[in-house]
């Protein structure tokens, strides 16, 4: 089977807990500016809310892939050393990532 890159995909868990972030700071300052009777101070192009649940999506998938491969790295062409080390970065990042105030609703 072939060797899944774990620095790839642990970048791109960062790079979408970051657009997480940023997503969630929009989505702050839009409620923020919101008065009612009055027209949007601002819009956006796409829903910011459909935009974090694609975001949460892509980030739980790559999550399951690396600790499906870290349970299994024999199978994954893994050395069971470097899996430790992986292992707990990628549970610090979906510590963190279920530490956003993500409203209710969107997930």
């Amino acid at each position: 089977m072939k060797k899944i890159d774990v620095v790839l995909l642990v970048r791109r868990m960062n790079i979408s807990l970051q657009r997480m972030k940023s997503l969630l700071a929009w989505l702050d300052l839009k409620q923020g500016e919101w008065r009612p009777g009055d027209p949007p101070v601002f819009s956006s192009d796409s829903d910011i809310n459909v935009d974090l649940r694609n975001e949460q999506s892509q980030f739980a998938g790559i999550a399951t892939q690396l600790l499906d491969a870290f349970n299994d790295p024999a199978n994954q062409g893994l050395a069971a050393g470097e899996c430790a080390q992986w292992r707990d970065q990628v549970l610090r990042l979906i510590a963190e990532m279920q530490r956003l105030p993500i409203p209710k609703g969107i997930y």
